[in-house]
C-alpha cells in the first residue's frame, strides 16, 4: 500500500502502459484486473518519472482511488498526490513538472473537491486553481475559497505547454481556453511555493498559490 508523505510506496508494477489516452487505458486496465482477479494495483507510466497507481479492489470518495507518484533517476519513489481527478483528462506531464486535477476533502460536498495543481518532480505540489481561473475568465474572476470545487474542465498537451479550459457552467461566468508554456507553469509553482500558504491533505503537504 502506498504511504502518503514519504517515499515508501511499495508498489508492485503491473499493467504498465504508454498511450496518448492514458486515462482511458487506466480505466480499462482496472476492469481487466477485476475480471481476472489479479493484483489490486495497476500502474500507468506518464513519462519523465511520473506514474499513476490505481487500487482496483477499493472505491474511494465515489470513484476509483488513483494516485500520482514520481520516481527519480535513482529509483526512489514518492507520492505526489493521493487522489487524482481523471475527468480533467490529465495529468499532463511537461518539462520536469506535471499539471493535474487532484481531489481535496470538502465539508460541503460528499465527494472530493476538484482543484488544479502543479508539481515540480515530487513536489510539494502547488494549488494553482485561483491564478489559472483568473487567466481563464473573460470578466472579473469569481471568488473561490481554498477548498472549493472548481468543477470539471479539460487539460490538454500542446506544443511546449498545456491548454486549460474550465467549464463555464461551474461559476456561471464566461471562460476561455488558455495556453501556458512549461516555463510559465513552473513559474506558477515557484510563486506558489515562495508566496503561498502551506497546507495539508490526507498526509500530503502542498501550497496554495495566492
Amino acid at each position: 500500500m502506498i504511504q502518503f508523505g514519504n517515499s515508501n510506496l511499495g508498489c508492485r508494477e503491473v499493467g504498465n502502459t504508454r498511450s496518448p489516452n492514458r486515462a482511458h487505458v487506466l480505466v480499462c486496465s482496472i476492469m481487466v484486473a477485476i475480471v481476472a482477479g489479479c493484483s489490486n494495483e495497476t500502474v500507468t507510466d506518464l513519462g519523465q518519472g511520473y506514474f499513476m497507481v490505481s487500487h482496483s479492489s477499493s472505491v474511494a470518495h465515489g470513484g476509483w482511488n488513483i494516485q500520482l507518484a514520481f520516481r527519480d533517476t535513482k529509483g526512489k519513489k514518492a507520492t505526489v498526490w493521493p487522489s487524482l481527478v481523471i475527468g480533467w483528462n490529465g495529468p499532463v506531464v511537461g518539462s520536469e513538472c506535471v499539471l493535474f486535477a487532484g481531489g481535496l476533502p470538502d465539508p460541503h460536498h460528499p465527494t472530493l473537491a476538484k482543484r488544479l495543481f502543479v508539481s515540480i518532480q515530487a513536489g510539494p505540489p502547488v494549488d494553482v486553481t485561483r491564478p489559472l481561473l483568473a487567466k481563464a475568465t473573460t470578466t472579473t474572476p469569481p471568488p473561490i475559497t481554498d477548498n472549493e470545487d472548481c468543477g470539471y474542465g479539460e487539460l490538454k498537451a500542446v506544443s511546449d505547454g498545456v491548454e486549460i479550459r474550465f467549464s463555464t457552467a461551474t461559476f456561471n461566468v464566461p471562460t476561455k481556453a488558455i495556453q501556458l508554456s512549461w516555463k510559465e507553469v513552473r513559474h506558477l509553482a515557484t510563486v506558489g511555493t515562495n508566496n503561498g500558504t502551506r497546507a495539508g491533505s490526507e498526509g500530503t503537504t502542498y501550497f496554495i498559490s495566492p
